[in-house]
């Protein structure tokens, strides 16, 4: 289902009893496992029934986070990006909007990355 709504998002499934090194290198002990991964970089992971709503959420994340970095010419932090999935798509620094936060923008014009370091310029610390 999660497929078919968007075929822009690569979706994965491992039978980890015929691939039990993939299941041991991502930590897999129990299954259905879930795991997010960004370049590489785990982002979450859920083992158990996960909620097709809470996958969701992650997705809308994603592509909120994508678009803000390419309209505005930036680089995506994982480090950074972790601490926002964590906290359920809301702002490290300014928890009380949602990412990109509001000042996401100027903070980028003004220093070279938001407050938070998500985003950044190439060139930038």
């Amino acid at each position: 289902e999660l497929k078919r709504r968007h075929p822009d998002v690569p979706f994965e499934m491992v039978d980890v009893d015929r691939h039990p090194d993939l299941a041991a290198r991502h930590g897999v002990e129990s299954v259905p496992a879930v795991i997010v991964v960004r370049d590489g970089d785990v982002m979450q992971r859920f083992t158990g029934p996960v909620q097709r709503a809470r996958v969701e959420t992650l997705i809308d994340l994603g592509e909120r986070v994508e678009s803000f970095a390419r309209l505005t010419g930036t680089t995506i932090r994982n480090s950074v990006l972790r601490k926002v999935v964590g906290m359920r798509g809301r702002c490290p620094c300014r928890p009380i909007f949602h990412c990109p936060c509001p000042l996401a923008a100027k903070d980028i014009l003004r220093a070279g990355s938001c407050y938070c370091g998500l985003f950044k310029r190439a060139g930038h610390p």
